[in-house]
């Protein structure tokens, strides 16, 4: 886990260099990266945080995700206001922090955006699982990602987003129950040959997934590919391929792996650097 979460946060890192990133690393990275470390958390939710009340679990997740939300965006305004020493562009980045950063045009508040909407799609999805086998939970987190296409759609209409970043997590809740399924239920062993068998089945299906989408993807900003963040999938089927197949082309890698110092490093410490890498890139 450590080993795909350093993957994950490396891929992040670099999807934030984007203007000396060629586009079809961009393309390919955007196509699975943010599932990823919802995929991810989810295979570390346990049966028994259901033990505890709603209240229990709220504290334990609130001091997990949103004291990090919290003192990150405070030291990321620190910066701002070194950097910009704009009034208004204070004001801006405070909204963004209280709202979210889709509001404006510049993304002020980088990707600690994810913390908060992990903490939504955990609550939801604790107290989804805790009132429902795991065939219902299925059910329902597949009935949420259908209101998140919704309210998608009418979020183009109207033009405003919801707060808190609440419309990604719609999404999110998908690939976090992905991550908690194939934990319980497809743990399966599979030798060295089994492994590139299956990552070349992965790989190539992630391709296929994302030249299916391209075409639904390629206009305005975006050139091409997919981006959680501003709710651009393309097509949801091909989005839904793409990114469940990277998802284990990069499981499976770690599996391979098995150990790296480096990238275990980095899994440890993914909070800290999806909270401050942004300031080394403007650096």
């Amino acid at each position: 886990i450590d080993i795909l979460k350093g993957i994950g946060i490396l891929f992040v890192i670099l999807g934030h260099i984007q203007q000396n990133i060629p586009k079809w690393l961009l393309i390919y990275i955007y196509s699975f990266h943010m599932p990823l470390f919802y995929y991810i958390s989810g295979y570390l939710y346990k049966k028994d945080y259901e033990k505890m009340s709603v209240k229990e679990y709220t504290i334990k997740r609130a001091k997990e995700l949103l004291y990090p939300y919290l003192t990150l965006n405070f030291l990321n305004l620190v910066w701002y206001i070194i950097k910009e020493h704009s009034i208004s562009g204070i004001l801006k980045y405070i909204l963004s922090f209280l709202y979210s950063n889709y509001i404006f045009d510049i993304n002020y508040v980088g990707a600690i955006w994810f913390l908060m909407s992990l903490f939504i799609v955990e609550m939801v999805y604790f107290f989804i699982k805790k009132n429902c086998n795991l065939n219902k939970t299925c059910f329902w987190i597949c009935v949420c990602f259908i209101f998140g296409i919704c309210i998608q759609k009418l979020i183009n209409v109207i033009g405003v987003r919801l707060p808190f970043w609440i419309d990604i997590s719609f999404f999110g809740l998908f690939f976090y129950n992905l991550g908690y399924v194939i934990k319980e239920k497809c743990n399966v062993s599979l030798n060295l040959l089994g492994k590139f068998l299956l990552l070349f089945i992965c790989v190539a299906l992630n391709i296929l997934g994302i030249i299916l989408n391209y075409k639904y993807c390629n206009f305005g900003n975006f050139s091409g590919r997919i981006d959680m963040l501003y709710l651009h999938f393309g097509n949801y089927l091909w989005f839904i391929l793409a990114s469940i197949s990277g998802i284990f082309t990069w499981d499976i890698i770690s599996k391979i792996l098995n150990r790296n110092k480096m990238l275990e490093l980095y899994g440890k410490n993914t909070l800290v650097i999806m909270g401050v890498h942004i300031i080394f890139l403007q650096v």
